[in-house]
């Protein structure tokens, strides 16, 4: 069950990084223009301002040739609001099937 959990957490996120005060998650297949309604509908409280947006790789993503294969969202993500990234990982990893 444990293993299953793990498999199933990396389903489609791959990682995240903060830039600033950006949260960028990458993934292995990015969201059509709906799931990216549906994210901002269902996680646009969690956010300081703004809205969760697709973004390419930062400056310092590509300096260093981090992740430059896969996909991301960016979205001004509300710190204190840490327990809650797994909300947006869990819908990142809904995309993809099981």
């Amino acid at each position: 069950v444990a293993c299953e959990e793990i498999v199933g957490f990396y389903r489609n996120y791959d990682s995240i990084r903060w830039a600033g005060d950006r949260l960028i998650i990458r993934m292995q297949q990015g969201p059509d223009d709906a799931q990216l309604e549906a994210l901002n509908e269902a996680h646009g409280h969690l956010l300081t301002h703004g809205r969760i947006e697709r973004t390419e790789p930062t400056p310092a993503e590509r300096s260093s040739g981090d992740a430059l294969d896969l996909d991301r969202v960016v979205m001004h993500y509300d710190k204190w609001r840490q327990s809650s990234i797994h909300r947006i990982i869990r819908d990142v990893n809904g995309w993809m099937p099981a």
